[in-house]
């Protein structure tokens, strides 16, 4: 009787930690772990913190005002930033992956958040895995948005925001 205690007890266990290993290993749909291996959100982490340093790089080109850019010097240093930018790896990698499908096409709109059975809408679960939740998540958010927009824009629209600057 005791060995069948003991085995019952055993068969308990393996089921838990099965069925944990199967929520953090990201195999059950609708929850946190699937929503983020599914859309292949720490790749993009590691975008969002690659889009940072190009952003700390822009900011060192110094402060240009509302009008832009004013001398040929200051239009040249921000057209070869912003085709520096355009051809990294960081940019190539945003295109060819197409993030934003991926999130569309995710059926569930809200994540399951365990252990505290938590739903969340996807689009706010990628912004405190990507960005944080402090005051300046929003605005990392923001200039993540810009420079993806820069990466994936058609080659029209970056020709006519270029020629600008020529």
């Amino acid at each position: 009787m005791a060995g069948i205690a003991v085995g019952l007890l055993a068969l308990c266990c393996c089921s838990s930690s099965a069925s944990a290993g199967s929520y953090m290993g990201g195999l059950v749909s609708g929850t946190e772990p699937h929503f983020l291996k599914t859309i292949e959100a720490p790749l993009m982490k590691e975008l969002v913190e690659e889009v940072e340093k190009l952003i700390q790089e822009k900011d060192d080109l110094g402060n240009f005002g509302p009008g832009g850019p004013g001398d040929e010097e200051e239009k040249k240093k921000l057209l070869d930033f912003f085709e520096k930018v355009r051809n990294s790896d960081t940019c190539k990698t945003m295109r060819e992956k197409d993030f934003k499908s991926k999130i569309t096409d995710y059926k569930s709109s809200m994540i399951l958040r365990l252990p505290t059975f938590e739903s969340i809408q996807k689009i706010q679960l990628l912004k405190s895995y990507l960005h944080g939740d402090d005051a300046d998540a929003t605005n990392k958010k923001k200039e993540f948005d810009e420079f993806g927009h820069m990466c994936t824009m058609s080659d029209d629209e970056w020709d006519l925001i270029t020629s600008k600057l020529k």
